[in-house]
């Protein structure tokens, strides 16, 4: 709500990016519903928009003239256009060095976007970026805690029942 207030959006994504499978999923949107772009989609990496901005490591600002212009650059963003959307910011989410994501913000006026809307986007990217970060790891924490507990319950059981013969030591 309040990025709203300060960058004129009518859609927003969050696209989480996994290295070791070289994917993309959508793990937030905002705005409208577009088929492809829901929460929990898995998308095509490659030729993608979210490439080009996970590669360049670099933010881009898409306001093209025509429909047929960005699509014939850009096929796969054919849905978003044909959704009325005409304008584009996509921010890369980087977090200690890494590539984790990219930030869309999308809206339907066209030439939406000024060189302050971008580096404003860019400064919510960085916070949007630790903020996923430090739920991963949180979660990382809680999931390694639940090994421990369940490693150190093996090993209770280990200890007071043999193995073998399933008796009590």
């Amino acid at each position: 709500a309040e990025t709203r207030k300060l960058i004129p959006i009518d859609s927003l994504a969050v696209n989480l990016y996994n290295f070791q499978e070289n994917t993309l999923h959508v793990v937030y949107v905002s705005g409208l519903n577009i088929d492809g772009r829901r929460q929990g989609d898995p998308l095509i990496l490659e030729g993608s928009l979210s490439e080009i901005v996970i590669r360049a490591r670099t933010s881009i600002s898409i306001q093209p003239e025509s429909f047929d212009e960005i699509v014939g650059q850009f096929p796969k963003l054919s849905p978003i256009f044909q959704a009325g959307l005409r304008s584009i910011i996509c921010v890369p989410l980087v977090y200690r060095g890494e590539v984790i994501g990219v930030l869309h913000f999308r809206a339907k006026k066209q030439n939406a976007y000024t060189e302050k809307d971008l580096r404003l986007a860019e400064r919510i990217g960085v916070q949007i970026a630790g903020a996923i970060a430090n739920a991963q790891l949180y979660a990382d924490l809680k999931k390694r805690e639940q090994e421990l507990k369940e490693s150190e319950q093996r090993y209770r059981e280990l200890r007071s029942v043999d193995d073998l013969t399933q008796l009590y030591n």
